[in-house]
């Protein structure tokens, strides 16, 4: 399938791959997903999801990501885009992703305008698509923050 991206500069509207060629702006989402609510305190007792790429993955096999991150198609909201994310790569029909930032972005990827939302994962386990995912783990902030120091080189840069 032939994914189109529009460019916010001049409204035009181009197959991915040509815009990555061409090197226009286009816009992507980044979808943090979050474990379910502890009714106590309102914290997340789960943690957040994070997922091993597939080693056939064409950018960082291998390599542990965010919960989902997608292009914004044309015509198309980055609220929907990031709903559309945890539905297309972890089965996750979320009711509600909320927008929590714009990134700056890093020289390598100077020409994608990046949005954060997170979510709340429902109470059943996400069912990663294995054909882009080997693992989804929910790591605590502890396990996130030793995955980040101590296994960086195992990380992309979104993560």
């Amino acid at each position: 399938m032939i994914q189109f991206a529009q460019s916010k500069e001049n409204g035009l509207v181009a197959p991915l791959i040509q815009a990555r060629k061409q090197a226009l702006s286009f816009k992507a989402v980044i979808t943090l997903l979050h474990g379910p609510q502890n009714a106590e305190d309102g914290g997340f007792k789960n943690g957040l999801y994070v997922q091993q790429r597939s080693k056939f993955s064409h950018r960082y096999p291998e390599f542990w990501d965010v919960s989902a991150i997608r292009h914004v198609r044309a015509g198309e909201s980055s609220q929907e885009a990031a709903t559309r994310s945890l539905y297309e790569e972890l089965g996750v029909r979320c009711t509600q992703c909320n927008y929590k930032a714009h990134l700056e972005s890093r020289p390598e990827f100077e020409h994608i305008k990046l949005s954060v939302f997170h979510a709340l994962a429902p109470a059943t386990t996400p069912a990663p698509d294995h054909k882009g995912i080997s693992r989804l783990l929910c790591l605590g902030p502890k396990e996130l923050k030793v995955l980040l120091h101590d296994f960086k080189e195992q990380t992309t840069p979104a993560l």
